[in-house]
């Protein structure tokens, strides 16, 4: 770790032992070809307060766009307004299939259920291809909108990291002890998890590994070896 220079009542900064890297995601933006220039990002603040402003008018079509690294808050925003906004026609879409993938077809069935009761229309067949002005592009068919809401991908905020420990995406990339290097672990969104394993989305994520990630930083601090928090095959 780079020490503070000294001055204005500072020390210099000591060595750190452990790092632990919990800076959570934002929204990456440039994944899906036009959502940068034609959609809201609900999960990052700014956006979050001018997509809560739009929905509170009438006589609109709304498109939800979810899935990825963190599906529940677009299908989280998509229920709500359908439930709260009498006036709004709401399309929530699985941009990736995650649905299927993640939850399977009974739980893809139940989740439709629930948003068709409200009045809003569940659609998982096809990718999201791209993002237009007013329009949807997914698996070859046009959805038109008044306003678009991306609630996914997710980029990490690891700039200051280096690139080494980083994705393409600059997630941090951990192994099954959700160590990236040794000295530095990683929990919740910001992490990138190996091959063959998988994580719940954010807090139940946080709160299945945040004893496991400790313990490996008390061991580590007193020379031990890390052991596996993840479990193959298991969230």
């Amino acid at each position: 770790m780079r020490s503070t220079p000294k001055g204005a009542g500072q020390t210099t900064a000591g060595a750190v032992g452990q790092l632990v890297v919990a800076t959570g995601a934002v929204a990456d933006r440039g994944r899906i070809p036009g959502a940068r220039d034609h959609a809201l990002f609900p999960c990052d603040l700014a956006d979050a307060t001018e997509f809560a402003a739009r929905v509170a008018s009438s006589n609109l079509r709304v498109v939800v766009v979810f899935g990825w690294e963190r599906p529940g808050p677009g299908l989280e925003y998509a229920a709500w307004i359908a439930d709260r906004r009498p006036g709004v026609t709401v399309t929530a879409i699985d941009g990736d299939g995650t649905m299927g993938r993640r939850f399977g077809d009974r739980a893809t069935a139940r989740v439709r259920q629930i948003l068709e009761r409200r009045g809003a229309q569940l659609i998982t067949d096809g990718t999201v291809e791209r993002i237009g002005e007013g329009t949807v592009v997914v698996g070859g068919r046009v959805i038109v909108a008044d306003v678009v809401a991306v609630a996914a991908p997710l980029r990490g905020i690891t700039d200051w990291l280096p690139p080494a420990l980083v994705d393409e995406r600059g997630m941090l990339r951990v192994d099954s002890a959700l160590a990236a290097t040794a000295g530095v672990f990683g929990i919740g969104d910001v992490v990138s998890a190996p091959e063959g394993y998988r994580r719940p989305p954010a807090l139940r994520s946080i709160q299945a590994t945040a004893r496991g990630v400790a313990r490996n930083v008390v061991d580590a601090l007193g020379g031990g070896a890390p052991k596996a928090v993840l479990r193959r095959g298991q969230p």
